[in-house]
């Protein structure tokens, strides 16, 4: 998760960070979102080393997997899980606004 193919990469990633994430941070807090952010992270790249060893080639096997896309990923989808309610609660409800942007808080 720390290591990039390019700058345009590392940036990109770091774009869309810091646009997304502080709101995920501010629903999950601190501790809570650099796990979330590290599991994200964690099983992206195990699913992709699974595949890979699962149909891909000898020398697909040898390509590194690099960068963050996965634990982004996570993050970019995050707003999504967490808005899916068991039962409707005033917090649940306040995911998204009239502007369809992700929020948090009662009302």
């Amino acid at each position: 998760m720390f290591l990039h193919g390019s700058w345009d990469h590392i940036l990109g990633n770091m774009l869309f960070l810091a646009v997304f994430g502080k709101n995920v941070e501010d629903v999950f807090g601190p501790i809570r979102y650099v796990a979330f952010y590290f599991a994200g992270g964690f099983v992206a790249t195990m699913t992709q080393t699974l595949m890979t060893l699962a149909f891909g080639t000898a020398a697909d096997a040898r390509v590194p997997n690099l960068g963050a896309s996965g634990a982004i990923a996570a993050v970019l989808g995050a707003p999504d899980s967490a808005c899916i309610p068991r039962r409707p609660t005033p917090r649940t409800r306040a995911c998204v606004d009239e502007t369809g942007a992700f929020r948090h808080g009662d009302g």
